[in-house]
């Protein structure tokens, strides 16, 4: 669905990113397209015909909950 990339992407343009790459190991050709019109650039090593959801193509897979993002971005602190 890639809303969380999208978020990234509105961050980036509104903190005033010069170039906004969206890179991600997997997604549908569809979402791909959507993020080639807002995106500099796009790099996607999957476009799986059958797509449904990220997790369809890894061994191993969880959900990143909110508190652990939220921790990573205050480790981070983009300025």
């Amino acid at each position: 669905m890639g809303s969380t990339m999208r978020v990234a992407v509105t961050l980036c343009r509104n903190r005033g990113a010069k170039k906004v790459v969206v890179a991600a190991p997997v997604t549908a050709s569809s979402t791909a397209a959507e993020f080639a019109r807002i995106a500099d650039d796009v790099v996607i090593l999957e476009k799986p015909v059958n797509f449904h959801a990220v997790a369809q193509v890894y061994r191993n897979w969880y959900d990143v909950s909110d508190q652990e993002v939220i921790g990573i971005i205050e480790k981070v602190q983009i300025k």
